[in-house]
């Protein structure tokens, strides 16, 4: 219990002091919404210090920032950039050349065969090399609330199908569904629930990394999309807290660290 606390300090400390480097272009709202999830996945990687390590699907570049200042050698494929589609085409390293693979948020946005992507993984690290992933969890609350009440989890076949392919996502997954879509290669050692939020303030008084007058916006306003119905999902967030902390499979994402059964 120790350790994890410490690991914990550790990975708070880190996320702090990439924070005045943050420009408007490195999405300040992003950083705000995904602060507690970068603090679960940086707890696990602490370990991971003086590694080489690369980061699959970079976008915004926060892990990867934090990563070098745990010191951490980063490697980074920029899908967007480099045209690499990690599920179709080879990674651009050699084999047994990586200790650890950083794999968040992007399984839910693959297009073609995600074992591509488990097969390449492998190959690129050596063995006993270490894998963190994490994605939506497609069972959260919201998703059986909506199918309760006969909604569908995707968004509207109008805006969903004439969307950009690998901003949206195209398939959210089950916990057991990703142990089982890593198990062929890899040993599952910790595989949990996790929230985006948690009920302490992270870094500002409140209750925020940044004021929203810092966000770095990107497209129209907040106001202009669909107020509404954004207000009533605003009020409806702080009732679904309690039902997530009491049960884990109700959280919003997933989080699960695997190590290579590749061997000496």
């Amino acid at each position: 219990m120790r350790t994890e606390l410490t690991a914990r300090q550790t990975a708070r400390a880190v996320l702090q002091s990439i924070v005045p480097r943050l420009s408007d272009a490195e999405r300040k709202e992003y950083f705000n919404l995904h602060y507690w999830r970068y603090l679960e996945t940086l707890t696990e990687m602490i370990p991971w210090s003086g590694k080489r390590v690369l980061d699959i699907g970079i976008f915004p570049g926060h892990l990867a920032m934090a990563l070098k200042a745990l010191g951490c050698d980063v490697l980074e494929e920029e899908i967007a950039v480099t045209r690499a589609i990690v599920d179709r085409d080879p990674l651009p390293f050699s084999d047994n050349s990586l200790d650890g693979v950083l794999f968040t948020e992007v399984l839910e946005h693959l297009l073609y065969d995600p074992m591509k992507v488990v097969e390449e993984i492998y190959r690129v690290l050596r063995p006993n090399g270490q894998l963190l992933v994490s994605t939506p969890n497609v069972l959260r609350i919201e998703n059986r609330i909506k199918l309760i009440l006969g909604q569908n989890i995707y968004p509207a076949h109008d805006y969903f199908y004439f969307s950009n392919l690998y901003r949206r996502h195209n398939r959210e997954y089950t916990m057991q569904e990703v142990i089982n879509l890593f198990q062929s290669r890899f040993r599952t050692k910790n595989a949990r629930y996790i929230m985006l939020f948690e009920y302490a303030v992270p870094v500002s008084e409140h209750g925020k990394v940044f004021d929203t007058h810092e966000y770095a916006e990107i497209g129209a306003p907040r106001e202009s999309r669909n107020g509404h119905h954004r207000n009533l999902r605003e009020i409806a967030k702080p009732l679904l807290r309690l039902p997530k902390a009491m049960f884990p499979p109700f959280r919003s994402g997933l989080l699960a660290s695997f190590e290579s059964l590749k061997k000496v």
